[in-house]
């Protein structure tokens, strides 16, 4: 459909079927290795630490961890760790201080994960 202007109208198609808006044609949004890597962490987050009020994809990839609104606290950095080396076959000591930057934020320690990367072991 066009305006009386010849423009087309918002939810319009042009004709080979194109969809248009007033914004261009309706392009869905491109989702990445990491992306999907960020939200499989999110939901192992929520799982293996029981976190009941908290929804995989209410997680901000780049909030805080530690010390944020998650409250998670050394402990959870503990079984975080072996649940992360146990599935990708990664070694994160919580303790040591490079290792302490990949804690930092789903982001982050989507990051660590995707360059340290051994096959899974279980």
């Amino acid at each position: 459909m066009t305006s009386p202007d010849g423009l087309h109208m918002p939810g319009s198609e042009d004709n080979f079927g194109q969809n248009y808006s007033w914004h261009g044609p309706r392009i869905a949004p491109r989702v990445t290795v990491m992306d999907e890597l960020e939200q499989e962490l999110k939901k192992l987050i929520v799982e293996s630490l029981r976190l009941e009020d908290i929804q995989a994809q209410d997680i901000d990839s780049q909030a805080t961890l530690f010390g944020g609104a998650l409250g998670l606290t050394s402990i959870d950095a503990l079984e975080l760790a072996m649940v992360l080396s146990k599935k990708y076959g990664v070694v994160l000591d919580p303790d040591n201080e490079q290792n302490k930057a990949a804690f930092q934020s789903v982001r982050a320690l989507a990051e660590f994960v995707s360059a340290e990367r051994k096959p899974a072991l279980g």
